[in-house]
């Protein structure tokens, strides 16, 4: 509705334009003022005639050719003859006076008909979404279904102001809309709610020069580095005040910092390339050899720490012991390399999730804890964390109160409770580890919380509650 509004004013503005001075000539009464045709002939001859006079004065004629000038300007004007009743000083114009208003008319509507018929044969506002829809259905849909996400993401973060994993997961859901301005603000809540959490000081960083259109701003800038004060390896930190740099004209600190970067990523870093487009572009403004400029990337991990797509094709013809051993081979490769870059978090994360597919649960929450201790205030790291420990002991842990857990357990759910004051895990498993510790009332206090968050009636409900009975 507002696109058929601008264009219908845009369209009466256009015919005023052009019809203003067919209609003010002819308000004047049915005649037009026509100068005296005569008179204006002798007064231009005349013109002539003095003009030529002052260029042979001034030299700028020869005598010669200002007679012959002179000679043709006086026939002319001899030409000219007598005034006929035609040439009177006014003259009637009631003829065209009345077609002017006629021709406006026509104006008024051909114009705005014209335009009509143009756009609806070779366009149509709907066009940008029509093909979307014939094309790709599942994408209209998926586009569709996030719009629905991120409304209830708002509703659940107005809600719960203090939550903040629900402002984490709006910031993912606008930048996944490129609402990168709102995805900031979400990030931003988050951050100050988790006490300034690593992961989302990057995550909002990088909303803020989203929304900047590639400006690392000021705002941006003192984001990343208190990322890297907290995580010094954080790849995204470093990418971002590298781009810093070169924006500010300092390509040589730049391509110092992407080098860097370039030197402890894998080879199958997803931004590896954007790293290395940006550090070959520093390179050129330098006048330095690309090539010589940049180190080698680290050997590929391959997805989730495990084996790469060509190690995986070399793999089809081996034996299953074979393929095994190559698998168990290259994540102890990748538990050899984090030894000697002890900072790399994304590597730690893999390695756990390498060896949890192995199930070798006890090194996966080995992997989890060093990958924690770089990001000590992630909610989700940590949540995982004490998946894998729980996994050491007994995947269905924790079903009954009187089951021993692992004792490292609860300081890894402390500390994710309080990022998460309401996160049920951990509720549940505290107050699991304080019952079978005798802690009653400890115990009481975390299960009682929990079953403030579960509908009434429900069977969750109802055991909690069994529990809570049982502390007496």
């Amino acid at each position: 509705m507002l696109f058929w509004i601008v264009a219908a004013a845009l369209t009466a503005a256009c015919v005023a334009l052009l019809v203003k001075p067919l209609m003010r000539r002819a308000e004047k009464g049915g005649t037009v003022e026509s100068p005296n045709a005569h008179e204006a002939h002798m007064a231009a001859y005349r013109a002539q005639l003095e003009e030529l006079e002052r260029d042979e004065a001034a030299g700028l004629v020869d005598p010669e050719r200002a007679e012959a000038l002179r000679t043709e300007i006086s026939r002319r004007l001899l030409a000219a003859g007598t005034p006929t009743p035609a040439d009177s000083t006014t003259a009637p114009a009631a003829a065209p006076a009345r077609r002017r208003p006629i021709l406006a008319l026509l104006l008024v509507i051909a114009i705005p008909l014209t335009a009509l018929g143009l756009y609806i044969a070779g366009g149509s506002p709907g066009i940008p979404s029509r093909p979307l829809a014939d094309r790709d259905p599942a994408e209209r849909q998926a586009y569709e279904a996030l719009v629905a996400e991120v409304d209830r993401l708002s509703r659940a973060a107005r809600e719960d102001p203090e939550n903040a994993e629900a402002q984490a997961r709006l910031g993912d859901a606008f930048m996944q809309l490129q609402r990168y301005a709102e995805a900031a603000e979400a990030y931003g809540r988050a951050v100050g709610l988790t006490g300034g959490d690593p992961a989302l000081t990057s995550a909002y960083g990088e909303a803020l020069v989203s929304a900047d259109n590639g400006t690392v701003t000021a705002q941006a800038r003192a984001a990343f580095e208190r990322v890297l004060d907290a995580r010094p390896g954080d790849p995204r930190a470093r990418y971002y005040l590298g781009l810093a740099r070169a924006q500010a004209g300092d390509d040589e600190g730049a391509l110092e910092r992407w080098a860097a970067l370039v030197a402890d990523s894998p080879a199958d870093a997803p931004w590896l390339s954007m790293v290395r487009r940006q550090a070959e572009a520093a390179a050129e403004r330098l006048g330095r050899d690309v090539a010589a400029a940049l180190p080698d990337p680290l050997p590929a991990a391959g997805p989730a720490g495990g084996p790469s797509r060509a190690d995986m094709d070399a793999a089809a013809g081996m034996s299953e012991d074979d393929r095994a051993a190559m698998v168990r081979g290259m994540v102890e490769g990748l538990a050899a390399r984090l030894e000697t870059n002890p900072d790399d978090l994304q590597g730690w994360q893999r390695l756990a999730q390498s060896y949890a597919v192995l199930g070798e649960n006890r090194l996966a929450a080995e992997a989890y804890a060093r990958a924690a201790a770089l990001s000590p205030d992630d909610p989700r790291l940590l949540s995982v964390y004490a998946d894998a420990i729980l996994a050491t002991a007994n995947p269905e842990a924790g079903a009954e109160a009187g089951q021993t857990l692992p004792p490292e357990l609860a300081p890894v759910l402390e500390r994710l409770l309080a990022l998460d004051p309401g996160n049920p895990r951990a509720l549940w498993f505290l107050g699991l580890d304080a019952a079978t510790d005798g802690r009653a009332g400890e115990a009481r206090d975390y299960w009682s919380t929990l079953r403030a968050q579960l509908d009434p009636g429900t069977p969750e409900h109802d055991a909690l509650t069994r529990q809570i009975q049982r502390l007496q």
